[in-house]
């Protein structure tokens, strides 16, 4: 494993010889963060209403 210069990506190897590239951006983390919550925030009873909001305005990616 081995970071970009700027920090922004990290590359990966496996035994298999499969290398993959890690965007590590914040705009990238929270729209793969808000995407694997969307249902969580929507439909949890347990959330409230300000934090059901949260990602409203982060957006969506089919990543």
């Amino acid at each position: 494993m081995r970071f970009s210069p700027d920090g922004q990506i990290i590359a990966s190897a496996s035994k298999d010889g499969t290398v993959k590239l890690w965007d590590l951006t914040l705009a990238n983390l929270l729209v793969r963060g808000c995407n694997w919550l969307q249902d969580y925030l929507k439909t949890n009873p347990n959330v409230s209403e300000s934090d059901r909001t949260v990602c409203d305005n982060i957006e969506r990616s089919g990543k």
